[in-house]
């Protein structure tokens, strides 16, 4: 897909999104599992302006691991990079947690980020304080 888009919405008869005039689940499993983020992204970011009651907080696991371009090995690094520098932006729409292997390399200085190394004296050895191997 990469600089190819023209357009995206919400088709409300299926309750999911087209994109470029197709819908999500013709696209590889990279695109759908970045598109799903964008989609529970929007929906925190509606629910917070439009709704009574807001959960405030959105778990996302590896929203760009399996991101691949058509015939390609390598993550778009411009897709990856704008939906991190877009989280860093909109810290305002609630707590949001991504569990990623590779995050792109952009300023995190709003942001906690937590590096799980398996190390007990470098980042977090892991998930849960105490246990190790």
């Amino acid at each position: 897909m990469g600089d190819n888009f023209s357009s995206a919405y919400f088709d409300t008869s299926v309750y999911d999104i087209v994109i470029n005039g197709k819908a999500k689940r013709f696209f590889d499993k990279g695109y759908r599992a970045f598109f799903n983020a964008i989609i529970s992204l929007s929906m925190l970011e509606y629910l917070r302006e439009h709704s009574k009651h807001s959960p405030g907080i959105l778990a996302i696991d590896s929203p760009i691991l399996s991101l691949k371009e058509k015939n390609d090995d390598v993550t778009p690094d411009t897709m990856k990079t704008a939906l991190f520098e877009y989280l860093t932006d909109h810290q305002q729409i609630g707590q949001i947690i991504i569990v990623e292997n590779e995050i792109p390399n952009i300023d995190y200085c709003n942001a906690n980020v937590i590096e799980f190394t398996k190390h007990k004296n470098n980042g977090k050895y892991g998930f849960l304080y105490g246990v190790h191997d």
